[in-house]
């Protein structure tokens, strides 16, 4: 199946693949402060595009990459660890035409799924194709082996939080796929926004994305482009097939917004008269619902334009003429907005939704933030998103898409953090998320005393933690995004970490039960993307940053100090030799600094590996050896060493493929050994990156790997992934025969013979003993350099005990 896909990818591009130049986008500053669109600036900036589509560039390397990449021989096939409680993004749905327990949902980064018993079970139908963002799915109304799907995440404006390459179809129910007409070439941007297929002539379809509106004639696979405008939602009339309404949103003054409605279902397209709408350029992301019975009844949710806020409603207005006129509903509150005590955040343009109920047309459910109801049409609001106490939410934040089950009846949502459904008009709600394992993670962290231990921080559903190896074992600590996590070398129960807006920086104890924020001393703008790093053997000594500062506590957290003026960092490194020798780098730019004392004070290196930087890694046998990874799409520009310190780098990317490089990890078995993980998956290096193999076996395809560790106690390499969860696998080593014998091989001890200071390398150190040919103990303790300059030439015997074994060595000093 995968190689009929590479062959199809082949084809040469067809002309419905619209050539438009849309221009920069009219923004309000305001828009770039909320956390939504922070999330769109940090994946935007991460990756060095040069004005290409990342997308259509990634595919084009994962094609290259099948063809030609070495697959590692020793590699165990990833497994996938979850989590399946809660969920990733979902951003779509399409309900099967004729089984109500079957429906399809599309998530933000992380594919395509579909359950047949109405939630209970999920299984993801695009892994061995390329993991991607789904906008839009459809089924064919009268064959449901047939559907659609349209590519990447439009909401943003100008640069997609996934930016997608075309729509696809399948004729046998997802299990394979084929490419259409709409393949976007490097140069062009496409995000999918909603799909409508005739339900009595299933030849016409209409495609609404980001960049505009596409309409086929054959069923869905040729496609010409139809209207430039910029795609809010589509909507087909319940009784008539071929009449269709269409949102554009405002984008600059070359493409206005408003309302566009067509009678030969997309073929073409009339701006309707807007009577009563907001003018065209204070016409932002708009939603709307058709009355299922009633379809002169028409509601239409409008948020402001870009550049008029950062997404408050504009207007809810109505119409009973079929779209003809409209009048202005007043709200008794914005709904697309959080209220206080929180944040008065407002994201019309990001989740908007409206919808009629079948039983009542004065009844409306609203969508932005929170998930609201009104039985009045539109002017009296309240909430349908908690718990009968009011106390806790029972439907996630963040709506994408809501409607009613053809079928079933049910109220559907989806949102930030999956799918939920109401049998009784929002009164109380079910969850159908769990196995929906499309968990977007920033960051993963391990306890080194209990290998099963792991938590990690997540787009909008916050920190996860488990203690057990399988799936199902994880808890939903935090809410909101979670970055920089940290577990205590020698505390399992102890956990660390960051979290935009919300705790910034916070503190377990008890393994998650309770979490308290850790922010005395510090102050000045949040940072998205806030790192957090655990020195080496000091447990309660910690870095981390925001946007001004660089902080320092040495008391686990009570308090902090700045150590530098300069904030917005990326990663805190140590150097796993020197606990004195630190490195970070500026988030998404190009700058490295170094601290020579355990991070008081900081110096800006004159040289840089490139930018963006977005990931470092120390060698664990060479002090001074430092590795950087650069999200570029450029050739030779995806890692880089430096033998002394940052002062000069060198390419060590070789063959890797031309795509943005997120993450690194050495071996500390084998330095030589390195992981680095891409916006294509991983790629391992056996030479210290002279050359490098697939290491994918058993992944998605072509999955984003945010983080990856090597965990030392049981040789795994664990990933973090951008919309798939959490995998691990054996390391490359393992698979070669890493036993006693072979870690005994890489003690060292040097310089031997020796005049004074001796270095000491080895895995695992648990303590080190020096003594003299009489047994007297002339030294005992974990420092790796020791100075035996004031004891008097002759034989002395070095203990190290590891975490394998106690293992001697003999040492003369002259």
């Amino acid at each position: 199946m995968k190689t009929l896909f590479l062959i199809i990818c082949t084809i040469i591009l067809m002309q419905a693949s619209a050539q438009v130049d849309f221009g920069e986008p009219e923004l309000d500053a305001n828009i770039l402060n909320t956390k939504q669109y922070q999330r769109i600036l940090d994946y935007s900036a991460s990756r060095k595009t040069n004005g290409t589509n990342g997308d259509r560039a990634k595919w084009e390397a994962w094609q290259l990459a099948n063809k030609t990449f070495k697959k590692s021989a020793n590699i165990e096939p990833w497994q996938n660890y979850g989590p399946d409680t809660v969920s990733g993004r979902i951003i779509s749905i399409a309900f099967h035409p004729f089984d109500t327990n079957t429906m399809l949902v599309g998530s933000a980064s992380g594919g395509l799924w579909r359950t047949t018993d109405y939630g209970n079970n999920w299984e993801v139908l695009t892994d061995d194709n390329f993991t991607m963002g789904i906008g839009a799915v459809a089924y064919n109304p009268q064959n449901p082996n047939s559907i659609l799907i349209a590519t990447g995440e439009g909401y943003a404006f100008g640069n997609e939080f996934t930016a997608g390459y075309g729509v696809m179809i399948s004729h046998d129910a997802g299990y394979s796929w084929d490419t259409t007409s709409i393949t976007t070439s490097l140069y062009q941007s496409f995000a999918g926004m909603d799909i409508h297929w005739n339900s009595v002539d299933t030849n016409k379809v209409c495609i609404a994305s980001s960049f505009g509106m596409y309409y086929s004639s054959d069923g869905g696979k040729n496609y010409t482009y139809v209207l430039d405008r910029i795609g809010g939602r589509l909507m087909t009339d319940p009784s008539d097939p071929n009449r269709l309404y269409f949102t554009a949103r405002y984008y600059n003054a070359t493409y206005p917004g408003g309302l566009y409605i067509s009678t030969n279902s997309g073929a073409s397209w009339t701006f309707g008269s807007n009577n009563g709408l907001p003018p065209p350029d204070e016409f932002g992301y708009a939603s709307i619902s058709i009355h299922p019975t009633y379809n002169h009844i028409i509601y239409i949710s409008v948020s402001q334009s870009p550049v008029e806020g950062t997404g408050p409603l504009k207007g809810l207005f109505k119409s009973t003429d079929y779209g003809a006129t409209f009048s202005q509903i007043i709200p008794s509150i914005d709904y697309l907005c959080y209220h206080p005590p929180y944040q008065y955040i407002c994201q019309g343009w990001f989740a908007n939704t409206i919808l009629i109920s079948p039983s009542d047309t004065s009844r409306l459910f609203a969508g932005g933030c929170r998930l609201w109801t009104s039985s009045d049409g539109g002017s009296s609001w309240e909430a349908c998103d908690v718990n009968s106490a009011g106390t806790a939410y029972t439907v996630h934040p963040d709506h994408h898409q809501t409607f009613f089950h053809p079928l079933s009846g049910d109220l559907i949502d989806c949102n930030d953090g999956g799918v939920n459904y109401s049998s009784d008009n929002g009164e109380t709600w079910n969850n159908i998320s769990d196995g929906l394992i499309t968990h977007q993670f920033y960051s993963i962290a391990f306890a080194k005393t209990d290998p099963d231990v792991v938590i990690g921080g997540t787009q909008d559903v916050g920190t996860f933690s488990s203690t057990s190896a399988h799936t199902g074992g994880w808890n939903n600590d935090r809410s909101g995004d979670s970055f920089g996590h940290v577990i205590d070398h020698t505390d399992e129960n102890t956990w660390y970490g960051t979290n935009f807006m919300n705790e910034r920086r916070m503190k377990t104890v008890n393994s998650g039960e309770n979490w308290f924020q850790i922010n005395n001393g510090t102050s000045g703008a949040d940072q998205w993307r806030m790192p957090m790093v655990m020195h080496p053997t000091d447990n309660y000594t910690l870095l981390s940053s925001n946007n001004d500062f660089i902080y320092k506590t040495v008391d686990g957290g009570l308090s902090w100090s700045a150590v530098s003026f300069t904030g917005n960092i990326g990663t805190l490194e140590y150097d796993k030799l020197n606990n004195n020798l630190v490195y970070a780098h500026q988030l998404n730019g190009g700058t490295m600094y170094r601290s020579v004392n355990g991070g008081n004070s900081w110096t800006q290196l004159d040289s840089s590996p490139g930018y963006p930087i977005t990931d470092l890694a120390t060698d664990p046998w060479i002090e001074g050896t430092i590795y950087a990874t650069i999200g570029s799409f450029e050739e030779d520009e995806q890692v880089f060493i430096s033998n002394n310190r940052g002062d000069t780098w060198s390419s060590v990317s070789s063959n890797l493929p031309k795509v943005p490089c997120l993450t690194i990890a050495v071996s500390t078995i084998n330095n030589q050994e390195i992981y680095v993980g891409t916006d294509i998956g991983v790629w391992m290096s056996q030479d210290g990156g002279v050359s490098w193999e697939d290491f994918n076996e058993g992944l998605p395809a072509a999955v984003v790997v945010d983080d990856l560790h090597y965990y030392e106690p049981d040789s795994t390499i664990r990933i973090g992934t951008y919309g798939r969860g959490y995998w691990r696998t054996k390391a490359n080593s393992i698979g070669v025969g890493v036993n006693e014998h072979a870690v005994e091989q890489r003690i060292q001890v040097y310089p031997n013979p020796t005049t004074g200071v001796i270095t000491i390398q080895a895995l695992g150190i648990k303590s080190i003993e020096v003594l003299d040919l009489q047994g007297k103990q002339i030294y005992k303790g974990k420092q790796t350099k020791i100075d035996l300059s004031q004891e008097p030439n002759g034989i002395y015997i070095i203990k190290v005990i590891s975490d394998k074994k106690t293992i001697t060595r003999i040492l003369i000093k002259q």
